[in-house]
C-alpha cells in the first residue's frame, strides 16, 4: 500500500495533470513539432517533480509544477518565454485554488490532512476529484482565452457539454469519498468504488476527446462547405464571363452586316428604324460589360449573382466598392459576410413594390484605415419588434437568426462593429459595419 501511496497514485496524477496541459495548450496556442516530439517532451519535464515525491512539500510542489509547465509551454510550442511564464502562473493559481476546494468539499479533510493521505481509498477518490476540478478550470480558461485571442471563432455552448460532465462526476466521486470516510466498508465494496472512481475518471477523458474531435470535424465539414460555395460562386461567374465573351466575338463578326442593314436603312431615309436598331445594339448583352465591381474575386462573383437575382425581380441593384477594402478578409468569411447580408437585403426588398439595394464599401474620410460596409435596401414596414430584435416571416423560425448569427460571427472576427436601424422617412433598412482594428 505505502509503495501505491507514494509513488502510484502521484504518478497517475501527473499523467492526468499532463493531459489537462496538454488540452489546455492545443487549444491556444502554435505547435512547434510534431506528436511524438511533443509527447516526449511532457513525459522528460514530468519526470522531474516524481524525484520530490517523498518530501510532501507544499511549497515545493507549487515552485516545481511552475517551473515544469513553464518549459513544456516555452519548448513543445511557439510561445514567448515572458507568455509562457503568464500561462505557468495561471495553471499553479489554479492548481492551488483546486486544491483549496477540494479541502472545503472532502469532509474534515482540513482538519485530518496527515490522516487521509495515509488512507490509500480516500487518498485516491481526493487525487481524482482534484484533478477533475484542475480540468475544469483549466479548460474554462482556455476557452475565455481562446476567445479573447480569436473572437468569434468559438461558440459559447462549447464550454457546458464537457464541463457538465466533469461536474457531475466531482460530484459523484465525492459521494464515494463521503462513503468511505462515514461508513465501514468491506475491502471488496472499497474495490469496486475504486474501480468505479478510475472508470468515471478514463470516461471522462473519452468524453472530452470525443467532444473535441466531433467538433473538430464539424468545423472542417463548416470550412469544407463554405470553400465549395466559393467555388460554386466563382465557377458561375467565370461560365457567365465565357458565355459573353462568345456572344460578344459572335457580335463583332456580325458587325459587317448591321452596317450594311443601316446604310440601306439611311438610304430610305427611315432615320427612327435607324434610331431603334443602334439601340437595340448598344443595349444588347452582348456589348454589355462584364461584372468587375470589385478587385476581389469572390465579391464579384457574389456581386454578379445577385445582380441577376434582382434583374429577374426588378430590383435595382447598385454598388460602389472601392479598390482593396476588402483583401484584409479571406474567402471564406468574405462569402459568409457578403452572401447573408445581401441575402436578407435581397428577401426585403422582394416585398417592396420599389426594390432596391446598395452595397458600399470604402475607407473612412476621416480614418483611412477603417473600412466601411454599408449596405441599404427598401424594407416594407419595421423589422424590429418591440424588443429590438429582428423579426421573421420564414417558415422555417427554427433556423432564423443563423445568417445574422454568422455575420456577426466574421465581424467579430475582425474586430469590427455593426449597426442596424430602420429609416421610416425613405422606408430603408440600413446595415453598417465598421473594421477599423483589421488583424
Amino acid at each position: 500500500m505505502n509503495l501505491f501511496n507514494i509513488y502510484i497514485i502521484p504518478i497517475f496524477t501527473y499523467i492526468c495533470e499532463g493531459y489537462t496541459l496538454w488540452l489546455y495548450c492545443s487549444g491556444l496556442f502554435e505547435r512547434r513539432y510534431n506528436f511524438i516530439k511533443r509527447l516526449l517532451i511532457y513525459i522528460i519535464f514530468y519526470t522531474i517533480p516524481i524525484l520530490f515525491i517523498g518530501l510532501r512539500m507544499f511549497s515545493l510542489n507549487c515552485i516545481l509544477f511552475f517551473v515544469m509547465t513553464m518549459l513544456i509551454i516555452c519548448t513543445a510550442y511557439k510561445v514567448t518565454p515572458g507568455k509562457s511564464m503568464l500561462h505557468a502562473l495561471l495553471a499553479t493559481f489554479i492548481m492551488c485554488i483546486t486544491e483549496l476546494i477540494v479541502m472545503v468539499a472532502v469532509p474534515d479533510y482540513g482538519q485530518n490532512v496527515l490522516g487521509y493521505i495515509d488512507s490509500f481509498k480516500v487518498q485516491v477518490m481526493i487525487y481524482y476529484i482534484s484533478k477533475l476540478l484542475y480540468l475544469i478550470f483549466m479548460y474554462i480558461a482556455s476557452y475565455i482565452l481562446s476567445k479573447k485571442e480569436h473572437p468569434g471563432t468559438t461558440s459559447t455552448l462549447k464550454v457546458f457539454a464537457p464541463v457538465g460532465i466533469c461536474a457531475i462526476s466531482v460530484f459523484i466521486i465525492n459521494s464515494f469519498c463521503i462513503l468511505c470516510v462515514n461508513i465501514s466498508l468491506s475491502t471488496k465494496y472499497i474495490t469496486l468504488i475504486l474501480i468505479s472512481a478510475t472508470v468515471l475518471l478514463c470516461l471522462n477523458v473519452l468524453a472530452i476527446n470525443m467532444y473535441n474531435y466531433i467538433e473538430k470535424q464539424y468545423i472542417q465539414n463548416e470550412k469544407l462547405n463554405l470553400q465549395l460555395q466559393n467555388e460554386s460562386l466563382s465557377i458561375e461567374y467565370y461560365k457567365q464571363l465565357a458565355e459573353m465573351d462568345e456572344k460578344q466575338k459572335i457580335m463583332i463578326h456580325d458587325i459587317k452586316n448591321h452596317l450594311l442593314s443601316i446604310k440601306e436603312l439611311n438610304k430610305e431615309h427611315n432615320y427612327n428604324e435607324i434610331d431603334k436598331y443602334i439601340s437595340t445594339l448598344l443595349y444588347s448583352e452582348e456589348f454589355s460589360k462584364p461584372v468587375m465591381v470589385s478587385d476581389n474575386e469572390i465579391l464579384n462573383a457574389i456581386a454578379y449573382r445577385f445582380q441577376k437575382k434582382c434583374s429577374d425581380k426588378n430590383i435595382t441593384f447598385i454598388t460602389d466598392i472601392r479598390s482593396k477594402t476588402v483583401s484584409f478578409i479571406s474567402p471564406d468569411d468574405c462569402t459568409s459576410l457578403f452572401c447573408n447580408l445581401l441575402d436578407n437585403a435581397y428577401e426585403a426588398a422582394c416585398k417592396t413594390d420599389d426594390g432596391h439595394i446598395t452595397l458600399k464599401i470604402c475607407s473612412d474620410t476621416s480614418d483611412k484605415l477603417t473600412i466601411m460596409v454599408n449596405v441599404v435596401n427598401s424594407c416594407n414596414g419595421n423589422p424590429f419588434d418591440s424588443h429590438g430584435k429582428l423579426k421573421t416571416s420564414k417558415k422555417d423560425t427554427i433556423s432564423h437568426g443563423y445568417g445574422l448569427k454568422s455575420i456577426e460571427r466574421v465581424v467579430n472576427k475582425y474586430n469590427g462593429f455593426i449597426d442596424m436601424y430602420y429609416d421610416e422617412n425613405d422606408s430603408t433598412f440600413h446595415t453598417l459595419i465598421s473594421f477599423s482594428d483589421r488583424m
